[in-house]
């Protein structure tokens, strides 16, 4: 009877000691708070937002004969991960670079406004974003110390047309086309701006956006932005055939510290609404 008393004392106190021990603490990844950071920060929602980016428009094509409108019905959005490193950064060190690949995809309805007879276009139109991340710290920091540090609008092709973005008051010009994808990551084979070379817009500017197709083929663009009038896609006007602008007063009132318009360029054909390629200008937002 002692002798299974002794055994029953003494497992009862090695199981207390070993619940006095460390807790369980949760497996955490890289690739969940990278996620996390596009879906969750503030960087990451500014610079990476869906929402009021494809709005109702009326537009023509094919030389001004009909009146199209788009109708986005829903979006979906998938992110992939993809780390590697570390890399050899100079200064910053030995670190882990990190490429988040962030594509929407709009389920758009195109019609013809001026007839309700018309056949209905139902396409999907792709936007594709990268964000570059570097890892400046270690896993006790917010996301893992992942950090955002360069941005791509464009995604995995080139932009259709040369873009130029000014202020009418020349206090801030800049390109609106990959041609502002000065840095090139070690491993991911990615082009990006880094934040930090982000151009600055003072809320209540005059924007004037110019762009210059880089093929024959006649397009059509569509410019999505926050502006005095809240948040409006807009046809740009031809000049000529390989030539569109448009001119508009930027919000007043935006608090973001970062914002991003949008281009899309679509064929002009019949039936319309097919898109060639669509993709985000970043900015800083001067409050």
């Amino acid at each position: 009877m002692r002798y299974r008393l002794s055994i029953f004392f003494l497992s009862a106190f090695a199981l207390f000691f070993a619940g006095c021990g460390d807790e369980d603490v949760p497996f955490v990844s890289d690739t969940d708070e990278i996620t996390r950071f596009v879906t969750s920060s503030a960087d990451g929602r500014e610079l990476f937002r869906a929402d009021s980016l494809m709005l109702e428009v009326d537009f023509t094509v094919a030389n001004g004969t009909a009146s199209y409108i788009d109708i986005i019905d829903s979006v979906t959005r998938t992110i992939d991960v993809d780390i590697r490193g570390p890399f050899d950064f100079g200064n910053l060190g030995q670190l882990k670079e990190a490429v988040a690949v962030v594509n929407d995809l709009f389920y758009v309805r195109t019609l013809r406004a001026d007839s309700v007879f018309a056949p209905i276009v139902s396409r999907t139109r792709l936007l594709q974003r990268y964000g570059y991340f570097l890892k400046l710290g270690d896993d006790s920091r917010p996301f893992l110390g992942w950090k955002l540090y360069g941005y791509n609008g464009f995604g995995a092709s080139s932009a259709p047309l040369n873009v130029s973005v000014r202020t009418t008051d020349g206090n801030t010009s800049f390109i609106g086309d990959d041609r502002s994808l000065t840095n090139v990551a070690k491993a991911l084979g990615m082009s990006y701006i880094k934040l930090e070379d982000i151009e600055e817009i003072e809320n209540g500017s005059t924007l004037l956006i110019e762009t210059k197709s880089l093929s024959p083929k006649k397009y059509y663009n569509l410019l999505s932005v926050a502006s005095s009038a809240g948040f409006v896609t807009t046809p740009m006007s031809a000049v000529d055939s390989i030539h569109h602008t448009v001119s508009l007063k930027m919000s007043t009132t935006n608090k973001r510290f970062w914002d991003i318009m949008m281009i899309q360029t679509l064929k002009d054909s019949i039936p319309a609404g097919n898109l060639v390629k669509a993709w985000c200008i970043p900015y800083r937002v001067k409050q």
